[in-house]
């Protein structure tokens, strides 16, 4: 079979099928208001990604100018938003005790992070919803609907955490949607297959669905939104959105140098390599902190080095225990 060279459209034929996509995504968006038909939910979705990969070129070439400053203002919350969820995702891969269920201290975190590039946001909790996958079960949710999951040992509700700035809802947390889908597999024995995670949301509240049409979803990457003051107002009786300073200092020089290695309990309790090792890495992150100051991760590394395939020596555990010892003296 001989292939003919791709040609493009001359630039009237590119800018015609630009705006003729512009009104597909229009009147689509508005029948998924009132519609179940997932056809119209993909017809939407490939419409506003031909404009989103076309756009520019668009402007450009039919001369309508300069950036707007709306436009400007988005583009450098993107770019802002893009390097705090990656610091985010980095410091808290590293240090969270609760990863998979910690959306709140991402949005605390975030919103500390986004006053240093001068953007003022707002925190907002209520019920969230994501379609991870195409198969019907592929579904997270944080609804009252909906039976939630908490880790042992912990009390919680079901809500989300996010944050709302310029216009556009921001979530620093969707980078987790396949670590919170392996953590109700092995709470309820079921298997999700997560084919849809990215690194954050950013995204105008219009282009969320409501809960039951994302649960009703047969495509990834369709979300679900919708605010709850008095979820808010219960989370600001609790300690849950304090911020730490130290956390917001990791996360400054982060920021300032991507190229910094960061290592918690997390990071030894991840890694590929013996409980020997482990032991010696958690000496010298206690060593280089203080007791004092990392007494709940030695606790945490220590329960995850006791139940290691590999057990230490009677030697390293009298070293655990040591460092056991001198973490609860100083608390």
């Amino acid at each position: 079979m001989q292939m003919r060279p791709h040609q493009s459209a001359p630039p009237g034929r590119n800018f015609s099928r630009r705006f003729c996509a512009h009104i597909i995504a229009s009147i689509c968006f508005e029948h998924l208001k009132s519609s179940t038909d997932d056809s119209l939910i993909a017809a939407q979705l490939f419409a506003e990604s031909y404009i989103y990969a076309l756009g520019g070129k668009t402007k450009k070439r039919c001369g309508m100018g300069k950036l707007t400053r709306q436009e400007r203002t988005k583009r450098q919350l993107k770019s802002a938003v893009e390097q705090i969820s990656s610091v985010i995702a980095r410091l808290y891969e590293a240090i969270s005790m609760q990863r998979g269920v910690d959306c709140a201290p991402h949005a605390v975190l975030g919103r500390a992070l986004l006053r240093d590039f001068n953007f003022e946001s707002k925190l907002v909790a209520g019920y969230a919803a994501w379609a991870v996958g195409t198969a019907s079960n592929a579904i997270i949710s944080h609804v009252r609907q909906e039976r939630g999951y908490s880790l042992p040992g912990t009390e919680a509700f079901n809500y989300h955490a996010w944050l709302q700035c310029e216009g556009h809802i921001i979530d620093l947390t969707t980078y987790q949607l396949r670590r919170k889908a392996q953590l109700l597999d092995a709470a309820d024995g079921g298997y999700t297959e997560v084919t849809w995670s990215p690194s954050y949301l950013m995204l105008p509240p219009n282009r969320t669905l409501s809960y039951e049409k994302v649960r009703r979803s047969k495509l990834a990457g369709v979300v679900y939104y919708e605010p709850q003051p008095e979820l808010l107002r219960r989370l600001e009786s609790t300690a849950t959105l304090a911020l730490e300073p130290e956390e917001l200092w990791c996360a400054r020089r982060l920021l300032a140098d991507p190229s910094l290695n960061i290592t918690g309990p997390n990071t030894i309790i991840d890694a590929g390599i013996s409980a020997s090792a482990k032991l010696e890495m958690l000496r010298q992150f206690a060593e280089a902190l203080g007791p004092e100051n990392v007494p709940a991760s030695i606790q945490r590394v220590a329960h995850h080095l006791r139940e290691h395939p590999v057990p230490l020596t009677t030697q390293e555990n009298a070293e655990l225990d040591q460092l056991l010892a001198s973490a609860s003296v100083s608390q």
